[in-house]
């Protein structure tokens, strides 16, 4: 049987899906956990680090989410 490349990227992401998964959940823990030790606000490339680490947790959230089909 001849396996095509986007099969094989396809079993490779769905083999890989439960570590991706968990590194965005301590990722997402990681931000959470610093923001709320580090109150710094200082500017990173014009936006606040609080902006950037809510924008980031935002995003990680929604993946999470969606991996867990909520």
């Amino acid at each position: 049987a001849t396996v095509h490349k986007g099969n094989e990227a396809n079993a490779r992401l769905i083999a890989a899906a439960p570590e991706l998964l968990e590194a965005l959940k301590v990722t997402k823990q990681y931000l959470s956990n610093f923001w709320l030790n580090h109150s710094m606000n200082k500017p990173i490339e014009g936006e606040e680090v609080g902006g950037v680490i809510n924008t980031v947790t935002t995003i990680l959230e929604q993946a999470i989410a969606k991996a867990e089909g909520r």
